[in-house]
């Protein structure tokens, strides 16, 4: 489902709020980073993204993924309850939801909010 900005800067917000633990990719110019952590800040121009051992732990700086969210042109949310049938209990195993940004400049960045 697509989404306003406004809501998806609420889901990212409520993932930090909740010390949801993320994983995902950024893609830029034919370039994948995938990183796993915690999301540490939400701002309207700025989404920052930490590796941590959990969510009651310092954060470590091993990583620091901070995408630029003015550069975003659209948000698509996708909820586990969504997935084809077959592989649902599956995916729901692992993955809560997903919500991808298309940054511009054929860029994206695909969080997943996973399970505890």
């Amino acid at each position: 489902m697509m989404l306003s900005r406004a809501e998806a800067l609420s889901i990212l917000d409520k993932w930090r709020m909740e010390s949801s633990p993320v994983s995902g990719s950024l893609t830029l110019s034919g370039v994948t980073v995938f990183f796993s952590g915690f999301i540490t800040a939400v701002t309207p121009n700025m989404l920052k993204i930490a590796q941590s051992a959990g969510p009651q732990e310092p954060i470590e700086l091993h990583l620091e993924i901070i995408i630029p969210l003015n550069l975003a042109e659209g948000y698509e949310y996708r909820d586990a309850r969504e997935a084809p049938a077959e592989t649902r209990s599956e995916v729901a195993k692992r993955v809560v939801s997903q919500l991808v940004i298309q940054l511009q400049h054929f860029g994206t960045c695909a969080i997943f909010e996973r399970t505890i």
